[in-house]
This record gives structure tokens, sequence and C-alpha cells, in this order.
């Protein structure tokens, strides 16, 4: 039934060689795409080279012509795998991909071994067999075996075109890999062509299986020599077009004659409508620089017109050849936007560093409130660019606001009080106040119940943030501007880190009125102590206040009281005396608790005429407030005494001495 003979011997052998092949080519498979058409070609035609030895081996006719059906499937399927492993490994997966060319591609060889396996049918293939020297059939053929030929040589020379095209472009791996490839699909080429014409002697052999050892070999040193799907070409088009970087090749005449996908983008046209263009007309900032600089290599700075206006590094290098002969020149553009915001951000928190640190070292320079206010309005605008910045501060109940500070940068005016609040503003405050939060209103236009009086009707975009002392809103700093949509959330973090500074230091100088308080106010009664009393005494004396009068008075019934009924009620006694003190004397005049049931009263611009009067006054409220509350009766001994100019020391005396004489009085006469 089989007879080996030399020519089965040899396919035998390729067989052998292909199934080594193909081992080493499934393994690698999956390194890309075209690997796994290469291994599934590989196993076709391990499959053809092993049922044509077959096909050379079998001796009834019969079986020869089975195994030609099997040489058949083996050769026309491996012949459409190596036509899609060759348009992927040269780069041409669209057309690889294309819904037609795959069709055609499977299609055709599967109705040519359709045509084959039915020839018994129609006798379309072969016509008629005859026998030949060596266990060889000689297969007559019919008018479908020149359609087979045809059909296959436009797959072989579909395959070769390819590989040429590898061949003489590319990486070097990659033209070194395609040259082996080549060779190994021209050796089986050439033996076919020779079998269709046919060598006096060897009618019926078919040498392209036979020389398939060949191929074999180069197959097997182009997977292991060559690293063939082991070390994978990236196509040129792949690799330019896969680049985040705009990529503009140009000849000598500034035209286009290469652009990646990332430049077409960057220029936001088609790359094909920009081949052949001038990179001029298409970029006009360019032009001058391709004039001035024709053969260096400049990098610049360019932002992009597009909407996005990124930022981009650009590199224009010249292209040589043979390095002397310039041909071209390459443009690469590295897009740095964010580089530059990154730049930008930094540069800014800098700034808002060194804004912050500055204004707090300012703010924290002075313990005067007054002063304080006008620092933050003066260093604000280093924060935050606005046209009026407002100072507004709560009362102890948190219900009223006030402004205390102002300045309209738009006219230069100076800090003002008693600023009108809109009704629109007021509802601003509240929801700072209750969400701690700082607000942006944008538009006023379209603000809600913006309220467009006279005072705020030039405001189109107003920012305000909360002030916090201890965790409490006690405040706010409001920002204008006549412009909407000026402010930003980036403004609102900004000017909050400004505030936050600005709290801690009106923290400070509340904490310091408070201590310079408690040091000149008498802690019962919460007028002015002795310590306060004389430093006045000492600068009027100088003053330009006089005349000055001067009245003391004691509390006669103090140490009775305290003796009857303790010191609590003596307290309230000493407490009640200031009350009708500050109720008698005017807001200029200077009350102090000078002893422990001793009071004085300052009355600068007062002549002794007027203090008589006041301390006529002053008699009337006690006898009121004596007949209000007889439990707890206030008895005063009184001394007045108006000084002159360097003499007020005397005065003081005098008047003392007088409040002795009272009392006196008032023990002989009670």
């Amino acid at each position: 039934m089989f007879k080996l003979t030399p020519i089965s011997t040899i396919l035998f052998i390729t067989t052998a060689i292909n199934v080594a092949a193909a081992y080493v080519s499934w393994k690698r498979r999956k390194a890309t795409k075209s690997g796994f058409y290469f291994a599934l070609s590989m196993v076709s035609l391990t499959f053809w080279t092993l049922a044509a030895g077959l096909g050379y081996a079998a001796v009834p006719l019969g079986l020869k012509i089975f195994f030609a059906k099997m040489d058949a499937v083996g050769y026309h399927s491996a012949l459409a795998l190596l036509l899609l492993f060759i348009l992927y490994f040269g780069g041409l997966e669209k057309w690889a991909e294309h819904a037609w060319v795959r069709a055609l591609v499977f299609l055709l060889p599967i109705s040519n071994i359709l045509l084959v396996a039915t020839n018994e049918w129609h006798g379309w293939v072969w016509t008629g067999f005859s026998p030949a020297a060596g266990n060889v059939w000689v297969f007559e053929h019919g008018p479908a075996f020149a359609w087979i030929v045809v059909t296959d040589y436009v797959f072989i020379l579909s395959i070769i075109s390819v590989l040429l095209k590898i061949s003489f472009s590319g990486p070097e791996i990659s033209r070194r890999q395609g040259r082996l490839l080549l060779a190994a699909a021209i050796v089986p080429v050439l033996a076919n062509i020779i079998y269709l014409y046919g060598i006096k002697g060897q009618e019926g052999v078919d040498w392209s299986s036979i020389t398939f050892s060949l191929t074999g070999l180069l197959f097997l040193w182009t997977l292991y020599g060559a690293h063939f799907l082991d070390l994978v070409p990236i196509a040129r088009d792949k690799l330019v077009n896969s680049l985040s970087d705009g990529v503009i090749a140009i000849d000598t005449q500034n035209r286009i004659i290469d652009i990646n996908i990332a430049a077409a983008k960057i220029i936001e046209s088609p790359s094909e409508k920009l081949l052949g263009r001038n990179l001029g007309e298409v970029m006009p900032f360019f032009q001058p620089l391709l004039e001035e600089y024709p053969v260096q290599e400049v990098k610049i700075e360019w932002q992009s017109t597009a909407l996005e206006k990124d930022f981009f590094e650009v590199l224009i290098s010249p292209l040589f050849e043979k390095h002397d002969l310039i041909v071209g020149r390459l443009l690469m553009f590295h897009n740095i936007t964010r580089l530059k915001e990154m730049a930008e951000a930094e540069r800014e928190q800098r700034t808002l560093s060194e804004a912050l640190s500055s204004s707090a070292a300012a703010l924290n320079s002075t313990l005067k409130f007054d002063d304080l206010l006008d620092r933050i309005v003066d260093h604000v605008g280093q924060v935050v660019s606005h046209d009026s910045v407002g100072i507004i501060l709560l009362d102890a109940t948190r219900q009223v606001a006030e402004v205390v500070g102002y300045r309209d940068t738009r006219n230069s005016a100076v800090l003002k009080e008693n600023i009108e609040l809109s009704p629109s503003l007021m509802h601003s405050l509240r929801k700072m106040q209750e969400t701690g939060e700082p607000i942006i209103v944008g538009d006023t236009g379209l603000y809600t119940g913006w309220n467009d009086s006279q005072s705020v009707a030039w405001i189109r975009d107003y920012l305000g943030v909360p002030i916090k002392v201890k965790g409490e809103v006690v405040g706010f700093l409001s920002l204008a501007s006549a412009r909407p949509h000026t402010f930003t959330p980036r403004d609102a973090g900004h000017l909050q880190a400004f505030v936050n500074h600005a709290a801690i230091a009106i923290e400070n100088t509340w904490l310091y009125e408070e201590v310079k308080k408690l040091a000149i106010t008498d802690p019962l009664t919460g007028i002015y102590n002795r310590t306060f009393f004389e430093a006045e005494l000492e600068r009027m004396n100088m003053s330009r206040d006089f005349p000055i009068s001067i009245i003391i008075a004691d509390v006669d019934n103090l140490k009775i009281t305290n003796d009857q009924f303790g010191h609590a009620v003596g307290d309230q006694l000493l407490k009640n005396t200031a009350q009708l003190l500050q109720e008698t004397f005017r807001a200029a005049d200077i009350i102090a608790r000078i002893g422990g049931d001793e009071f004085g009263v300052l009355l600068p611009n007062t002549d002794s005429e007027t203090a008589g009067q006041l301390l006529s006054r002053l008699r009337s409220k006690l006898d009121g407030q004596n007949a209000e509350r007889p439990e707890l009766r206030v008895y005063l001994s009184q001394g007045v005494c108006t000084g002159e100019r360097g003499r007020l020391m005397e005065a003081f005396i005098a008047a003392d001495q007088f409040m002795y004489n009272d009392k006196a009085e008032h023990k002989s006469s009670r």
C-alpha cells in the first residue's frame, strides 16, 4: 500500500523540520496578533508536507488521489493564514481586519479546496491520471486548475510584496526578519513554477513541497537566529502614531510630508488634509522661525490657538542625508501644559505664602484694634484682587452686624464706617454665619434678592469669608468687584487663609484690650481704678482741658453695712454708688474708685460753677435712689475743687480735704 521512495523520504524529513518550526511558533503565538496566524500556518504547512509525503509513498492511485486532496487542504489553508500573518506583520492591520478582505482570504482557498475535493463529480481539476517512473503518477490538469493557480499566485504575490516592503523599510530587526521570510517564501514558489512548466523526465513531481525542507530550515533560522515572534518589531507608523508627542516632517520648501495623529489633533485637522500643505500657512507662528533658523536646531515654547490653548515645547531639528545635505526638518511638539500649570500653581502658592507671611507679620505687629483694621484693608489686596473691601463685625449678641472698616480701591476711598448693608448682603452674612463657609455670588444680576441700592448697585461679584475666633463666627471680610465672575473658589481659599491670620490678630487685640482694661479697671465696680485715675491726673495737669474740676466722694455707711449685713451687701452698695456716679456725670468725665470706699471724678473743661451744678445733680440722684431703695441707702461725703494748669494735684488734695470736712459734718449731725 505504501512504498518509501527518495521523494517521500525528503518530504518526511521536511515534515519533521516543519513540526519543529510549528512547535516553536506555537509557543510564541501570544507575542503578537500575527504570531497566532503564523503558528496556524505552520501547522497547515506541516499537514501539507505530511500529506504530500504520504501521497508519494502511496502505491494505489485511489490512495494517491486521497492524499492529493489532503495536500490541497493543507496548502490552501496555509496560504490564507500566511497572508493574514504578513498583513499584521507588515503593519497593515486595517487591511487584515477589513471584512471583505477577510472574506476573500478565506472564501477563495475554501472554494479551491472544494473544487479539489469534488473532482470526481466534475473533473475540472484533474481530467486524468497516468503512471510515471518512481511510483509517481501524472495528474492531468483541467480548466479549474488554472483558476486555482491564478488565485494561489494572487496570494503568493501579495505575501511577497509585503515582505519586500518590510525587507527594505523600518527598523533593522524588522528588515532582517522580513528578508529571511522572503527567502523562505521564494524557494517553494520557484519550485512550484518548475512543477508547472515541468522538467523532462520528472513529470508529476511537485518540487514546491519537496523543497519545503529548505523553507522549514529558513523558518527555524528566523525563529531562533532573528528572534522572530520573540523580539517583536514595531512598524514605523505604529511607533510614530502611538507617540503622545506631535511629530511633523517638512521638506526644504516647508511642505508637510508626514504628520502623526497627535500633531494633527494639535492643528485640529485630519492628517490627510495637511499633507502637501505649507506649514507656514497651517501654522503661521512657525514661518519666521523656519526662515530665521533654516539649518539650526531650535527649541521654543508655543501656545496652541485651539480651544484648550495648551502649551507645547517645540523642537525644530534639521533632517540630513549623508550627514551634510539637508532634506527637510522635523518638528516635535511636547505638551508642557501640565508642567506649566504645576509651575504656575507653585509660583502662585509661593506668592500666596509670601503674601500671607508678610500680612501675618504686619497684622501681628500692632495691638491697636483700629490700626489692625487699617492693616487688614491694606494687605488683603496682596492675596486677592478686588475693587472694594469691607470688614464687618458682629456685636456681643451675634445678631447685629456693623461695618468697622471699608475701602473702595476704584476711587481710593479711605476707611469709613456706617456703610449701608443691603438685605441681600445681610442674607449672605447670615448664610456664612450659619455654615461657617465662604460664599461667592458670581453675578449679582442673577443673585435672587440682590438689592441695587445706591451704595451697592455697582457691585457685580461678591466674595465673603467668615471671621472665626475660637470656632465662633464674629464677623466677615467682604470683597466686591465691578465685574461679574471675578472671584473663584481658589480666591475664596486664599482669602480664607488670610482671614485665619487676621482672626488671630483680631483676637490678640481683643485680649490686649481686655488685659489693658483689667489693668485700669476696678474689678468690683467696673469703673476705672486708682492707677488710671492718677495717670489721667498727671496727664491732664499739663493738658489743654482746663479748667478742670475734681470731685472726691466717700461712702459713709460702708463699714456699718459690712458689719451688719456682710461684705456681699457692702459690695453691692459700692456697685450702686458707681452706677449712680456713671448716671450723673458725662461720658468725657473720668470716674474711678480710688480707695476702699472712696471715689474720684475728673471733670475736664469744667469750671467751679458747672462742677457745683454737677454736684447738686449728684445729690438729687442720690436722694432719688435712696427713696427707691431704702433698704440699701447710700450716704456720700463729697468734696470739690477746681484746679489751675500745673497745680492739679493741689486741687485733688483740696477736694479730698473738703470731702473729709463734709464727712465730719455728717457725723456731728447724725
